[in-house]
């Protein structure tokens, strides 16, 4: 069962310039100690922890009126494993009504559309512009561990 931990942190080491060149970064850190793992994020929204012991982390940058989510998947040993941005142009969202499933979540950002996440062990076929412009994967590539579809 997939569930919500309080025990992982960011670190900020640089903020996001003015001119929006270059984006955040952050050290991720578990109950306070570095993993030496960094990640492009200013604000960490939520983390969930899967049963094979990777994280789920739901991060924001701090852009008014163009607030993309972040979902990265890590392995503290390996780093991260997978990113996808979802994004509405001169959109902004807040992450709420999360509810977390056996092996899915679903959540709200932008408004009332639901999102559901899935996260297999082993990489998997996809096309990449499964959801249109909203979603984009990095890098780009056609295996991934992260399968997400929109409800609207």
């Amino acid at each position: 069962m997939w569930k919500k931990v309080n025990y992982i942190s960011l670190s900020l080491i640089q903020k996001m310039d003015d001119n929006g060149r270059f984006s955040s970064k952050s050290k991720l850190c578990i109950y306070g100690k570095n993993t030496g793992i960094i990640i492009s994020a200013y604000y960490l929204e939520t983390t969930i922890l899967l049963d094979d012991g990777r994280y789920l982390l739901f991060v924001t940058e701090d852009v008014p009126y163009d607030e993309s989510l972040e979902l990265l998947l890590i392995n503290i040993n390996h780093g991260i494993q997978e990113k996808i941005t979802i994004a509405l142009p001169y959109g902004s969202g807040t992450l709420r009504e999360m509810r977390l499933y056996e092996n899915y979540i679903e959540f709200s950002y932008f408004s009332d559309e639901v999102w559901r996440v899935e996260v297999s062990l082993s990489r998997f076929f996809r096309l990449p512009f499964q959801n249109g412009f909203l979603v984009t994967r990095h890098p780009f590539r056609f295996s991934y561990f992260i399968h997400i579809k929109l409800f609207r």
